[in-house]
């Protein structure tokens, strides 16, 4: 009997590793390329690697990605390529945990009268609509109603009360289970109601 050993053919096609991934902001994950014949059988390479969307992230010369901060789904985003054959996997981005509240802005308002708030939770750059805690409300007159409010989805839109006159109010929204989340409105003013006196027909005599 003789040995008989059967060596791989020529490189015909190239497999990415994993084909799809899920990762948070600044995530990484280890993509690996593999060789095959037209039969199956494995054939050494030594591939490059490549982001298509730099939006996605950035890969290094190992296969080493790192998510960037742009939430999103990125189709055939990485790359290998080796010996004129190449394959390619999806990368998708999902918001990180809630890091920070924004308001938006928000102008002079009445004394004693509701007014709509929006507050959004935020990771390093995207909406973090994972988020559906709760926060704390407080202002700088001691007076705002409601103190506590929900989001959904990374949003809270409601309204709110202030009771006393003052030039210069701001309101501060802090998670109720981390003190580390938190945000501060704009300053803006809530005013005293303005007084009309009405006029009657009649109440002046006019004068001759």
């Amino acid at each position: 009997y003789a040995d008989v050993t059967v060596t791989a053919g020529a490189l015909d096609r190239i497999e990415v590793t994993p084909e799809s991934v899920t990762l948070q902001p600044g995530a990484t994950q280890q993509f690996a390329a593999t060789g095959y014949d037209a039969f199956g059988n494995t054939v050494e390479i030594t591939p490059t690697w490549s982001v298509e969307d730099l939006a996605a992230g950035e890969i290094g010369a190992t296969g080493l990605f790192t998510a960037g901060t742009i939430a999103g789904e990125y189709l055939d985003a990485v790359k290998a390529v080796a010996d004129g054959e190449e394959d390619t996997a999806d990368v998708i981005v999902e918001p990180g945990p809630a890091m920070r509240f924004e308001f938006d802005v928000i102008g002079a308002q009445l004394v004693n009268q509701p007014f709509g708030i929006l507050i959004t939770a935020w990771d390093d750059g995207n909406v973090a609509n994972e988020y559906d805690g709760t926060a704390a409300l407080a202002d700088s007159t001691g007076t705002i109603t409601p103190t506590e409010i929900a989001f959904v989805d990374g949003v809270f839109s409601g309204d709110v009360t202030i009771t006393p006159w003052s030039s210069n109010v701001v309101i501060t929204a802090t998670d109720t289970v981390d003190p580390e989340l938190l945000g501060v409105s704009n300053a803006f003013a809530v005013i005293p109601r303005e007084l009309f006196l009405p006029v009657v027909a009649g109440a002046y005599p006019l004068a001759h």
